[in-house]
Formats: C-alpha cells, structure tokens, sequence
C-alpha cells in the first residue's frame, strides 16, 4: 500500500491531469454552468465540526499512514444533497441545498414564472427551513399532508432531523410535533432519505438511511458491523405524525452503512419495496479471503408495509462500495432498471486492496420481470468507472432513451480521489452506454471538485432537463489534479486523477502539503437544448381524499408512467420521492420524442390501476389526475366502467385538478382506452 501510494504521489506531483476532448457531443447538446456570483449563486458549504479533527492530524507533523487513514474523520468537509422541487406552486422548479453548521441550508427561488425567464434569488432564512443549528446531510421531499404542496425532511448528523411542513410557500418546523417519533435526537449519521407510500393507505411514509460515526473510518477499515447503524421506517399516521416502525417491519434485519435508498414497485404487484446502497468499505469480501457485506440490497413487501430481504434470491449478490440510485427502464422492456454508484477501480489500486477490473464499477442491473436483476457487468465501451455519489435517470437529449448522469469524488485523507469528475452516460436504447465528455466541454473545471449531491429537471422551461450537483470540498485551483498512473483503461482513464493532500516522507510517514482545501459550491449545469428533439412532461396527481376510491398520495409518488411516442417506442420510469444520493430531482416525469410529434401517455398507478391519455402533442405539460378506475380490468359493462369514469372526473373537476376541457379530454381517453382493451 505504502510503495504504490508513495510512487504515484511523488512522481506525479508536478504533472496537471488534462481531460480529453470529445470531437462532438454524443447527444448534440452541451451544458453550461450558471453558478456563478454574477448569477447570485454564491453557496458554499460550511465544513462540519469534525473538521476540526482533520486539522488537528495537519499540525502534528509526520503522521504514519495507517493513524492517517483510520483518524482521518469521513466527510469533514460535510455531505451536502439537493432538491428540485416547487415549494411556492408557481409552476417552476426551485432549489434546495444542504449546508453545515452555523450557515443557514440555501433555497434558492426561480423566477421563470414572474420574469418570463429563468433566473434565481435566495430566500432570505430559506422561507423558515434554514435547519441553521444543524449539520444537515440528505434532503428529500413530498406531499405529506395531501394539502397540495411538498414539505420537505432534512436530515442532520449528530441530532435531530428536520420536518418541515410547507404552508403556501413558507415551512415551519413540525419536527416535535407531540406523538411523532421522526423529529427525536439521535445519536446517529444519515445520508439519505426518501418518501413513498408503503402502506397504500395514501400518506407518504419515510425510510431514512444510517451509516456510522464520522469521525474516523474504523466502520469501513476495522470492524463491519457493531459500529455501523440501523436504517429506519417512519410510518405516517396522519396528522403530520410519523411511527417508528423499523423494528418490526423487516428493514432493520442488519446493520449497514448505508448510503442511498430508492422506493419503486420493482415487481409491478402495485406495492413500494425498497432498494439500499450499502458499503463493503475495505474489507476483503469473501471472494479475497473475506466476507461480503456490501450488497445493494432488496426488501420486498408484502403490500401492507412489511419487508421481506429478497437480495440473494433476485440477483443482487455482487458486492460493491454503493452510494446512490438512478432509476428507469434502461433497456426499453417496459421494466424499471437501476443503476447504482460504486467507488471505482482507480483507488482501489491506489492503496493496494485486492480487486479485479470492474470490482468498484458502477453499474445497472436490469430487471427481467420476473423478480430477478441481472448483473451487466462492465460495459467493454466504457471499462471500469470512476468514484460516484448521486445519480439520475435523464433523457439529456431528448432522443426517447433514459441516459445516467453520475458525478462524485472523496477526500480520503492521503489524497483527493477524483477519478470521475464528471459522467454523462448516453443510451442507445438498449442499455448500451458511451460517455459523452463533450457534452461538458467549457462547463466548468470539475477535476477540482467532490460533488456528492445530484438531482436533475428542466429549471429554465426549455424542454431539456438540467443538471444541478453541490460538492464537499474542492481543490485549490493553483494545485493541479494529478492523472492517475495506472488503472483499468477506458475512456474514463483519461479523466481520472488526484489531489495529493499529503506528502510521503521517505520513512513510511506523511506531512500535510499545506495546500489548503476550499469550500465546497453548487454547480447548475443548463442544458443548451437545439438539436430539434421534441418532449412532454407529466405531472402525476393522486386523488385520495378527492375521488370516491382514490388511493394515492396528491404526488403521485409511486406511480409508473409510461409514454409511447407515434413512430417510436414506450419510454418507462416511476415517480420517485428521493434517490440519488442525499438528493431529489424533481417530481415530473419527462419524456424526449426525439422528432415525434406525439403520442399516449399511461399511468399505473400504485395499487394496480391504469389510466391513459392519447394525442398527447410534442411539448405539452400534461396535469395527469388519479381516476380510480382500470380500464384494463374486466367490467360488469362498459356502463359501469363510464359511471365510474364520470363519477371520478367530476370529484377532480369539482377539487380544480381540471378544468371543463381537460375534463372532457379524459373523458374521451378513458373510454377510447376502455374500447381498446375489450
């Protein structure tokens, strides 16, 4: 470990990582960043209190190797998420960013819908979720109380979390609400969190994830399981009331670190089961002589809110170092795919730990149908691939086909790893992916910077969606990235480098270079569109508490929308109410035509139910109701199925979901779908 660490460090020192350019972008679009002070985007992320540890191994002098990686504290710098959401109900995106202790958490206004064109203002005490005391981490979002508006939980290490309940664009805190177990002190460290009815009882449940103490790196180095911590199941009783169910639903089953969750029907049986990225961290798993711990793991449910571990026996058994999730049907079959963040090849051989190419790869499982994922393996295109975080199922280019967007970095001590600055993997269609660097050329310099948080959506009305990241911690610009000297190969090899933060002795000890590390910023990355690729968005609505039987959240969180575009093919993925890592993108679902002009939008609804609209045009914004009421399922008659249909419409129309025209457009789709399937 030592002789690799050592050889890499000082004959590479003075040697500036380049990064390749790509003759032309894959997808015919480019991105370009707007975070800048000219902007108003002035973020920067307050180190956590364990900094102060960090610091206090820079000033002792030569450390040894081993005390520098143990003691070395996790994420000193903090772990920042992002959230695109619309907190004010104005029809645009707005941004949330997580910040450290002392700093108020930034929300950042968009004003698209008062201005005509995009442009952000921040909110002064970010409309009363500031979470200022706190070291907050993940953030995720949703509808908890069905009043028409997302609250948001923001989660903090060391302490209590933060409920906040959104009251027409202004939150209160509802974290100690009397009877609600979610807003308690905690000894413990979450990353993420997510919100999703698992229940099916109309209220968004919560599953937040748990990793270990940061102050040293014993959980991932030492000792697997007595230091790391349980996740949690807060069930939503109503009331903005939250249950601590973690015990007896079938989640708390193992202790994990980990790192990212994601809740989908990944079987189609009309329930939420739920997905975790946990962490083998250094341990040798039981391929080297070790055991495996670091599985992303798979809980099935039984559809009332129990779980049942199904990892082994649906295909997830390789282990990895796993972070965050992207979620859609990669492969066009018409199931929901995912692909998970790994830590990459590149550090493994840094430090000498045992691995074969692709061990530490990010990677997609698809899914067969039938319960099962299968492993893809390592893409031969793209080889090993470099450190993730957050992650997001994006049609960048609006071609029909979900592409992934993955970035990362991670201050490990000894050095910066930064062998992923930045991932934008293009699909063919096929779950064939290429990485397409040209598409950040003249973005920003990203070799510099640890983004952990990543949420995705079309902030500036284009049709495109965008990419918005906040980073940890960042390299000083005046200290060049070091290229990697060995490594897998692929086209990642070329991007893949390292800050050296400390400087080999010669006698087996290290001394802080003295090269500071900068605040971590956020990056909002626009897409510039014009390749003349068409789009829709879908904005899911349940109707519990609005219809008759109508069973889902006023999100529609959970829901499986699907478009199938005249002259193409059907484009698939959920509506998920957190993923990523630490992060949210936002809630509406888009779809790129390529150059279709249109097509039929379907919605499976959590429980079962279909509903569908048709002649849905190139660029329109489709408000998308619940209608409890399956045109696939058999009907006494298709009276009875259009009493139904009248029925509920007329409860929607009623609540102002639609107006009298929208109305009469489901209307007309609802029987056309009826008559279709009869």
């Amino acid at each position: 470990m030592n002789r690799i660490l050592v050889s890499a460090v000082v004959g590479l020192a003075l040697a500036a990582a380049a990064l390749p350019l790509s003759a032309q972008p894959l997808g015919g679009v480019t991105f370009h960043n707007f975070a800048t002070p000219e902007n108003g985007i002035t973020y920067q992320r307050e180190p956590s209190a364990t900094k102060a540890l960090a610091d206090e191994l820079r000033q002792r002098g030569r450390v040894d190797l081993g005390t520098l990686l143990l003691d070395y504290p996790v994420k000193s710098y903090g772990a920042p998420g992002v959230a695109l959401l619309d907190y004010d109900g104005d029809g645009d995106l707005d941004l949330y960013v997580t910040n450290g202790p002392g700093k108020d958490n930034a929300l950042y206004r968009n004003r698209l819908a008062e201005d005509g064109h995009f442009s952000l203002e921040l909110v002064p005490g970010a409309a009363g979720a500031a979470a200022t005391e706190q070291d907050s981490t993940g953030v995720c979002f949703g509808d908890i109380d069905n009043d028409g508006d997302p609250d948001l939980l923001v989660l903090g290490r060391k302490g209590s979390s933060h409920l906040y309940e959104n009251q027409g664009g202004h939150f209160i805190d509802i974290s100690n609400l009397a009877g609600s177990d979610i807003g308690r002190d905690s000894d413990l460290d979450p990353a993420s969190c997510a919100m999703a009815d698992v229940n099916g009882d109309g209220l968004l449940d919560i599953f937040v994830t748990h990793t270990f103490d940061w102050k040293s790196k014993a959980a991932i180095i030492v000792e697997p399981w007595a230091l790391s911590e349980y996740n949690q199941l807060f069930i939503n009783m109503g009331g903005n009331r939250f249950k601590d169910v973690s015990a007896t639903s079938g989640i708390q089953n193992i202790r994990n670190i980990t790192w990212g969750v994601a809740m989908f029907d990944y079987d189609g049986d009309g329930d939420i089961d739920i997905l975790t990225a946990n962490d083998q961290g250094t341990i040798p798993s039981f391929h080297y002589g070790g055991f495996n711990r670091g599985f992303v793991r798979l809980y099935q449910n039984d559809g009332k809110g129990h779980f049942t571990d199904v990892t082994a026996t649906s295909g997830l058994t390789k282990t990895g170092d796993y972070m965050g999730f992207a979620v859609a049907d990669f492969d066009g079959d018409g199931t929901l795919d995912f692909y998970v963040t790994n830590i990459g090849d590149w550090i493994m051989e840094l430090f000498g730990l045992p691995y074969a190419t692709g061990d530490m790869t990010s990677r997609w499982f698809l899914n067969d149908g039938k319960g099962h994922f299968r492993d893809v393996g390592v893409n031969p295109e793209l080889g090993a691939s470099g450190w993730g975080w957050g992650a997001s199922a994006i049609d960048y280019d609006n071609d029909g086909n979900f592409d992934i967007v993955s970035y990362g970095g991670y201050d490990a001590g000894p050095i910066v790893e930064r062998s992923n600055p930045r991932s934008l993997l293009h699909n063919d269609g096929h779950a064939h992916f290429r990485l397409d660097l040209a598409a950040h050329d003249g973005s920003l310099d990203s070799r510099r910077r640890n983004d952990h948080g990543v949420a995705t959506g079309d902030l500036n009305g284009d049709g495109f969606e965008d990419i918005v990241s906040v980073s940890d911690v960042e390299g000083a610009p005046f200290f060049p990235a070091i290229a990697y000297p060995f490594g897998p190969g692929g086209p990642y090899q070329g991007t893949a480098s390292f800050i050296p933060s400390w400087i080999p002795q010669g006698d087996g000890t290290f001394q802080w270079s003295g090269v500071p590390l900068l605040p971590g910023t956020l990056a909002i990355e626009l897409n510039s569109g014009g390749n003349g690729n068409n789009w829709v968005n879908v904005q899911t609505v349940g109707t519990v508490g609005i219809t008759t039987g109508g069973h889902n959240n006023r999100d529609g969180i959970g829901a499986v929308v699907r478009f199938t575009r005249v002259g193409g093919g059907t484009a698939t993925q959920p509506i998920l109410g957190g993923s990523s890592h630490a992060s949210e993108d936002s809630l509406l679902a888009h779809f790129g035509l390529a150059k279709s002009r249109r097509g039929l939008v379907e919605v499976q609804w959590q429980g079962g139910v279909k509903n569908r609209l048709y002649s849905v045009q190139a660029g329109e914004k489709v408000r998308f109701p619940e209608i409890p009421c399956d045109f696939s399922i058999k009907w006494p008659s298709r009276t009875a199925y259009t009493a139904c249909v009248d029925k509920a419409l007329g409860e929607i129309q009623t609540a102002g979901v639609l107006n009298v025209t929208q109305t009469a457009r489901f209307r007309a789709s609802a029987l056309q779908a009826y008559d279709q399937s009869h």
